[in-house]
C-alpha cells in the first residue's frame, strides 16, 4: 500500500507500508508521520486549506475524524470512490504506469524484473535515499543480478544563512537518509537544489554518498562476479533493459573467458 497527498504547493512524501491500516496506524504512521498538517500550515497559512481523502474506513472513522477536524478542515462526504474528482489519482496511474512499463521491457526478453517496493517513489529517485537491494532477476538460469544502492552516506544540512541544521551518518548504507531528511529535504527536486544543481549555493554539504551498482551472483559456481559495474543512472526506474543487459552480458562474458 502506499500514501501519499499533493496540492499545488506542497506534496507529501510518498510512504509504503505492507500490512493492513487501522484509524491509529492512519493518523501516526500516514497524517503525521507525513507531516501534512504543519507542511499544509506552512505553504497556506494556519487552518486555511481543507484535506481531502477518500471513503476508506480508517479514514472516516470516529478516532480519525475527531484528530483531524481538531487540527484542520476535513472536506467531509467525499465519494468513496472519485478519481475523476481527486487529483492524485492520475498520479498513482504515472507511478504504475513507469512501473508497468520498466518490467514489460524486461517481460520482453523472458526476463522478471523484481522490483522492492519500497524504492518504487515518483518523486524520490535519487539512489542516496536508499540502501539496499533495489531490484533483480535471472539471467541464463545460472545467474542472479541484483541492482543495488551501494557505499555510506555521510551528508550535513544548513539554512541559507549557512548556519547547521542537522546531519546523516549511514555507514553500511543502511537507507535511513530518507528517514532523517525527509522533513527538510521530501523530494528529488529539493534535493538537488540543496546540492547546488541549479546555481544556488550548495545547503547540502557531502562528505560521502552511495551509487547504485550491478552485483552478479553466479549459481554454479557458488561465486561473486566482482566487477565493479556503477550504473549512471537518474534514478531507480531508469534501469531499462538495454542499459542493463549491456553491462551484464559484458561483464559475464570477461567472467567467462578469464
Amino acid at each position: 500500500m502506499l500514501f501519499g497527498g499533493i496540492s499545488a504547493k506542497w506534496k507529501s512524501p510518498l510512504i509504503s507500508i505492507d500490512q493492513s491500516v487501522d484509524s491509529i496506524y492512519y493518523v501516526d504512521e500516514f497524517i503525521d508521520n507525513a507531516g501534512i498538517i504543519p507542511e499544509m500550515n506552512s505553504a497556506y497559512g494556519y487552518n486555511n486549506w481543507f484535506l481531502v481523502q477518500d471513503g476508506a474506513t480508517p479514514h472516516t472513522a470516529s478516532d480519525t475524524m475527531d484528530y483531524l477536524t481538531t487540527y484542520c478542515n476535513v472536506l467531509k462526504d467525499w465519494p468513496a470512490n472519485s478519481p475523476d474528482l481527486n487529483p492524485i489519482g492520475n498520479l498513482w496511474g504515472i507511478i504504475k504506469k513507469r512501473v508497468e512499463e520498466l518490467i514489460d521491457q524486461y517481460a520482453e526478453h523472458g526476463v522478471q524484473l523484481l522490483l522492492n517496493a519500497d524504492y518504487i517513489h515518483d518523486n524520490r529517485q535519487n539512489e542516496v535515499w536508499y540502501g539496499g537491494e533495489i531490484a533483480s532477476f535471472k539471467y541464463q538460469d545460472c545467474y542472479s543480478v541484483y541492482i543495488e544502492a551501494i557505499g555510506d552516506v555521510e551528508m550535513s544540512l544548513y539554512d541559507e544563512n549557512g548556519e547547521y541544521i542537522t546531519s546523516v551518518k549511514d555507514r553500511g548504507n543502511n537507507g535511513v537518509f530518507y528517514d532523517e531528511m525527509c522533513s527538510y529535504i521530501p523530494d528529488d527536486e529539493t534535493l538537488e537544489r540543496y546540492y547546488g544543481f541549479n546555481g544556488e549555493k550548495a545547503r547540502l554539504i557531502v562528505e560521502d554518498s552511495n551509487w547504485l551498482e550491478l552485483q552478479i551472483y553466479d549459481h554454479e559456481e557458488d561465486v561473486w562476479i566482482d566487477m565493479d559495474l556503477i550504473l549512471d543512472c537518474d534514478g531507480v526506474l531508469d534501469m531499462g533493459y538495454e542499459k542493463i543487459m549491456g553491462l551484464v552480458e559484458e561483464a559475464i562474458k570477461e567472467y567467462e573467458t578469464d
